[in-house]
């Protein structure tokens, strides 16, 4: 590009374009003009370039960024935590940190599944359980209501005689002093034996 065009008495002066400096001048006058340096993402212009001088870079420093070419100064990291939200990707040298609302984590979310349907297990184990049980000792007490109670209950039939558990002792009972009873009562194993 022609700075100063040529007079009777001066010779024609040359310089760069916009964009472009003068690595090594002659006095005024350049001969040869090279582009200056871009700044990429993750670097910053520190000295702007100038007619003989081409631009210094410097790569951000950590904490911050530029996500494009050619920046005066590097952009700061968002910080999650100050926003209220959390990081769910830290922040490079070209890129900010990503935020993402509070909330609870893929692997929290699974974990509270399986303790929910552990707990729910056991109280369904539980509250059958006490079902059962209360079933069977509801069973029993009307069985034994209604037949008299199971440690003295007895039947003869057809000659064979019933042993019976009274408190852990074998007893054998005599036809004589026996009440009527329920056959199928539950509470003490019966043993017929033979007269």
């Amino acid at each position: 590009m022609i700075k100063e065009k040529c007079t009777y008495t001066k010779n024609t002066v040359c310089g760069c374009v916009p964009g472009d400096f003068c690595p090594h001048p002659a006095g005024l006058d350049c001969e040869i003009c090279s582009p200056y340096t871009i700044c990429l993402p993750g670097s910053m212009v520190k000295i702007p370039g100038t007619e003989f001088l081409d631009n210094v870079c410097e790569v951000c420093p950590e904490g911050t960024f530029s996500a494009t070419n050619m920046l005066r100064t590097c952009q700061p990291w968002t910080r999650c935590e100050e926003e209220g939200m959390r990081e769910q990707k830290a922040g490079t040298a070209t890129s900010d940190a990503i935020c993402v609302r509070r909330g609870l984590s893929t692997t929290a979310i699974a974990l509270i599944i399986v303790l929910a349907l552990s707990l729910l297990s056991a109280f369904a184990g539980t509250a059958f359980f006490l079902w059962r049980r209360r079933k069977r000792k509801d069973g029993r007490t009307r069985k034994s209501e209604k037949h008299g109670t199971c440690e003295t209950c007895q039947r003869v039939s057809k000659g064979v005689r019933l042993a019976e558990f009274v408190l852990g002792t074998l007893v054998f009972v005599s036809p004589w002093n026996m009440p009527t009873c329920n056959w199928n009562c539950l509470f003490k194993p019966r043993i017929p034996v033979r007269v």
